[in-house]
């Protein structure tokens, strides 16, 4: 049996026999207006790169004050140093998915400009270099800002990088749910339905992988397999939306080892064509909308809205178009990331390259899947960010679901925006002069019955 946790390689056309598919994991639960979420950062201790004087102690921006008068008492301050940061340990591991932020309201609103959030498990120098959840580019007087994140750790730090300032916060707010490492996995495949592009014979009925025994003899009739199928494909339906931690996979013993070689597991939303077009990944998290806690236990409720890609059906557009690579063809359907690149698309090298997708009207997006250029090292994507939001013309003002710290060559990624609300979805290399290369962008979500707040 091997246990999975990397992307598989390309397909390839063969018969497919599985003998037993476990699917570990925990289920997520659907977010509802209506609840109220306990800010997390009252439970925990902060600290900060230093204090100003007595009025500017680290606790004051969890306090819960609403005062952004600094001479109050309620906010934060430290000197000028170079890369001032404030620490908040929330004493547990949290699947943080927001941070609000309130900037100071009686003077120097432009002292936060360009400062930092970031949240992980390292709380060395005030852990500045754990993974950003995203960037404040600017606040005025007293304004508190959402920030969307969806990642895990302990440690949510707010830094100004590389330059000499003073931090001032008024309230810091997080929102999340614990991670509980104790919580014991359980094989989900037991639970749901199967499903295969054909069955070959009697024998190989799709539920056999999933029927719990341990046998690897197809002539036992505990294995699935298919036709000759271009391509074929195993689905199981978990029925729910689950945060999928591990699957294994036992392969046939009796004969013929090598044809599932090359077999991808793809997880996702979309149950279309068998879900072979779900982002090519193991041990990945299937979107956390959130789970709600209250008052320490958790509430059944029904599981979220099944999200399919939308991007094939709305307008693409980017910043200039290199050669054949227009905006349309990172969302036609193709994963193909070829060399040649035909079925990409590419802008010319500039500052600040973007690629944007307009989904006519609100829409909660649950993940976005970005697929490299196949080649190496033509068009490196690596610190692109992406960003969903309201303005058209400014993808500044768009908050960040994700950033793209590095990745392979053809590789597809994906990123969890966790029910953030836009109409535009943008991919921009920040503060670089470089070529955007995109060879398939998926997104998933679901449109909202709110009126768009559209930005012109």
């Amino acid at each position: 049996m091997a246990e999975l946790d990397a992307p598989g390689r390309n397909g390839v056309r063969a018969r497919v026999r599985l003998l037993l598919v476990l699917v570990l994991g925990l289920f997520t639960k659907k977010l509802v207006e209506h609840v109220i979420y306990v800010n997390l950062a009252l439970r925990g201790t902060s600290s900060q790169s230093s204090t100003y004087n007595h009025l500017g102690a680290a606790k004051n921006a969890i306090d819960g004050s609403s005062s952004a008068d600094y001479m109050s008492g309620h906010c934060t301050h430290t000197a000028q140093d170079a890369s001032p940061w404030w620490r908040l340990d929330l004493t547990k591991v949290y699947n943080v998915t927001r941070v609000k932020v309130t900037n100071r309201g009686d003077c120097c609103s432009e002292r936060i400009d360009g400062a930092e959030i970031r949240i992980g498990s390292s709380p060395e120098h005030g852990g500045i270099k754990n993974p950003k959840c995203g960037k404040i580019m600017s606040l005025s007087l007293g304004e508190e800002a959402e920030y969307v994140c969806g990642m895990v750790g302990q440690y949510v730090t707010v830094t100004i990088p590389d330059r000499p300032e003073y931090l001032t916060l008024c309230e810091v707010k997080v929102y999340g749910v614990e991670v509980s490492e104790q919580q014991p996995s359980v094989n989900l495949a037991l639970r749901g339905t199967s499903s295969q592009s054909s069955t070959y014979n009697e024998l190989g009925a799709a539920e056999n992988a999933i029927d719990g025994s341990s046998s690897a003899n197809y002539m036992s009739k505990h294995c699935s397999h298919t036709a000759q199928d271009a391509p074929p494909w195993w689905r199981l339906d978990l029925t729910k939306v689950y945060n999928v931690q591990r699957v294994k996979v036992t392969n046939r013993e009796d004969c013929c080892s090598e044809r599932i070689n090359g077999a991808e597991i793809r997880i996702g939303l979309s149950p279309e064509h068998g879900g072979t077009k779900n982002p090519n990944l193991c041990n990945m998290k299937i979107p956390i909308i959130t789970t709600m806690v209250t008052n320490g236990y958790l509430e059944k409720q029904n599981p979220p809205p099944a999200a399919s890609n939308v991007a094939p059906l709305y307008n693409a557009y980017q910043s200039s178009v290199q050669g054949e690579g227009d905006a349309r063809k990172a969302i036609d359907g193709y994963l193909n990331n070829d060399a040649a690149g035909d079925q990409c698309a590419k802008t010319k090298e500039e500052p600040d390259p973007w690629w944007k997708l307009d989904l006519n009207s609100d829409h909660k997006i649950l993940s976005i899947a970005v697929t490299s250029r196949g080649e190496c090292c033509d068009a490196p994507i690596k610190g692109a960010e992406i960003r969903v939001g309201n303005s058209n013309t400014s993808w500044k003002e768009n908050p960040v679901c994700g950033t793209i710290s590095s990745m392979d060559p053809g590789q597809t990624v994906s990123f969890y925006c966790n029910g953030m609300v836009g109409r535009f979805v943008y991919i921009v290399i920040p503060d670089d002069t470089r070529s955007l290369s995109l060879c398939e962008v998926q997104v998933f979500g679901v449109p909202t019955d709110k009126p768009s707040k559209f930005k012109a």
